[in-house]
């Protein structure tokens, strides 16, 4: 049954569509970014150091990241005999040095003359919830209800700029090239048996988790991907037992990786069944802000600050309010500096086990 309203100027009726749909409101309705959610889990951001990748320092200044490495011996470094005094070298260092070069912003424009449309709800003034700012920004309630709308425009272009980043970022399987890819079969499409298509394939997972130790690194890897991969896990998540006795359930709850959904993972992987996996720590999102400290401040009448993203957790804009004093409107503008770090592929020396290994792993998920 359609809803009518003649005069169309008070969104009374629109106002009780979006207590009656909470869940399903264009502001709670995102695209998925699963590569800036994967660089945003608890246990990638606790494998760093904050003071490492933690730009901002409370000041607004841009600082480029620092960091120091150097490689571990190899067993061809030991002897079968003692020397006196020990003969030895000192390790090399080596230094990187990373500042952010990735930019996003977007505006939000609304004018007097749209709110004046409206009831008096929408010209009410609200607050945002700023975090590293000395104080809220006032808007019309209408401007805030836009810009919650648009968060997800701008977190859709800085997922898809560390799509594109990520590409030249892989690394070695153990006893590969730096960049190849790895195939694992996970998904069955054809029937082989009664009932088997849409089931996963058990090797696939067993051999994609064995590649992954062989590395030597520590922790749950982080997996990002769709197509077959996400089919699996579903299956994963559906089923029960299999005819060999297999636990489906029991499998997904004891999952040995974390998975986060990426529909445009070709932008990385040149497949849809591509896969990026990286254990905590190897992959960092980079970014600093420009509006805090003594920034986040007024200079005229553009206020400035900061806002956190009401889904990603940790990730905070800047923000500025430019009031156009003869139009009579408002324009909020988002905009972070950002950039992605991956340890290099030089962290293990030449005759290393592990050479040619960063905790980057591109891979294909494959069926049957």
């Amino acid at each position: 049954m359609a809803i009518t309203q003649a005069n169309a100027e008070c969104p009374a009726l629109l106002f009780a569509y979006r207590e009656a749909n909470k869940t399903n409101n264009l502001t709670n309705i995102t695209d998925p970014v699963g590569m800036l959610d994967a660089l945003h889990d608890p246990t990638n951001l606790g494998a760093t150091r904050q003071e490492i990748i933690g730009l901002d320092g409370e000041l607004g200044h841009k600082k480029p990241i620092r960091i120091h490495r150097k490689q571990r011996q190899i067993a061809a470094n030991t002897a079968a005999v003692k020397s006196c005094p020990p003969v030895g070298a000192e390790k090399a260092n080596f230094e990187e040095v990373i500042t952010p070069t990735l930019y996003r912003t977007i505006p939000i424009t609304v004018s007097e003359t749209a709110v004046r449309k409206m009831c008096d709800t929408y010209s009410r003034i609200v607050s945002t919830p700023n975090t590293k700012s000395d104080k809220d920004f006032k808007l019309m309630a209408e401007h805030w209800d836009e810009t919650m709308i648009d968060f997800n425009a701008i977190r859709q272009a800085i997922n898809s700029d560390l799509l594109t980043a990520v590409a030249t970022k892989f690394g070695a399987w153990k006893g590969g090239v730096v960049g190849a890819s790895k195939s694992f079969p996970v998904y069955r499409s054809v029937d082989a048996a009664a009932g088997s298509v849409g089931s996963p394939i058990l090797a696939g997972f067993n051999e994609f988790m064995q590649e992954i130790r062989r590395s030597t690194f520590n922790g749950k890897p982080i997996v990002v991907g769709e197509g077959k991969f996400d089919l699996a896990n579903m299956a994963l998540q559906f089923g029960r037992c299999n005819n060999g006795g297999t636990d489906f359930g029991k499998m997904s709850e004891q999952a040995m990786y974390k998975f986060y959904r990426e529909v445009a993972i070709a932008t990385a992987t040149g497949s849809a069944d591509g896969l990026v996996a990286f254990m905590p720590g190897s992959l960092q999102f980079v970014s600093y802000n420009e509006y805090v400290g003594s920034f986040a401040r007024a200079i005229g009448t553009v206020q400035r600050g900061t806002i956190p993203d009401p889904f990603t957790k940790g990730l905070v804009y800047d923000m500025r309010l430019f009031p156009d004093e003869c139009g009579n409107s408002y324009t909020l503008e988002l905009g972070l500096n950002f950039d992605l770090y991956a340890a290099p592929t030089t962290l293990f020396k030449a005759g290393d086990t592990t050479v040619g290994i960063n905790g980057v792993f591109k891979g294909l998920a494959t069926g049957i």
